[in-house]
């Protein structure tokens, strides 16, 4: 419960503090995200160093924070909508109009473009309601995006522990297992590609790994 707070504030505070337009606080709210990450992945592993099991004390907290940190950089400081990304965008807005949304780019399954959808439909509503000045298509397709990219951001970190887990099911040593884990989300193309392209690889492999 108490990790699940803890994202909800790192997700939801950044828009909070830029909408209550708050004195001496930065209006980049991926700025403010990465602060507010940073902060929940020093408490993570801090626990796991305190209070963890004992795969998940010795190096591992120092693993688990470094490459945390690595991929939190890539995600904060880069926020730019990709092709790849628009494209799924747009596909909502069509859906959302009432028109289909495989007329062009978008060639995936209906629960994706629902998904966004939905996300949209939400956060202008609880604008409406909450801060009438922010109702526009503007701020809401900005914050669906922002959204997506905690959530590209928390998909890694569920893949380092999904990763380090099935390692130690192999039977691999802990030890070694999360140096492995940490090669593998550290010096990865496709990994900083997704991350670099906004693709939802991750939704899928993370999905795929919580099956195994």
């Amino acid at each position: 419960m108490l990790l699940l707070g803890g994202i909800a504030v790192a997700i939801g505070g950044p828009p909070v503090l830029v909408v209550l337009n708050v004195p001496f606080v930065s209006r980049d709210p991926y700025g403010l995200f990465g602060c507010f990450a940073t902060l929940l992945i020093l408490a993570v592993g801090w626990y796991f160093m305190k209070a963890g099991r004992a795969r998940y004390r010795a190096i591992f907290p120092f693993v688990f924070v470094g490459v945390m940190l690595v991929n939190l950089a890539w995600i904060s400081e880069t926020p730019v909508r990709s092709p790849d990304y628009r494209c799924y965008e747009e596909a909502a807005q069509q859906y959302i109009s009432g028109t289909s949304p495989y007329g062009g780019c978008f060639l995936y399954p209906p629960p994706v473009v629902q998904l966004f959808a939905t996300v949209g439909s939400v956060i202008e509503s609880l604008a409406s309601s909450f801060a009438a000045e922010f109702a526009i298509p503007r701020f809401t397709w900005a914050m669906v995006f922002y959204l997506f990219q905690c959530a590209q951001f928390f998909l890694v970190m569920m893949l380092f522990f999904l990763l380090f887990r099935f390692s130690v099911q192999l039977g691999i040593h802990h030890g070694s297992a999360v140096i492995l884990v940490a090669l593998l989300l550290l010096v990865n193309d496709p990994l900083s590609r997704t991350l670099r392209l906004d693709q939802i690889n991750l939704w899928i492999l993370d999905a795929m790994l919580l099956a195994i």
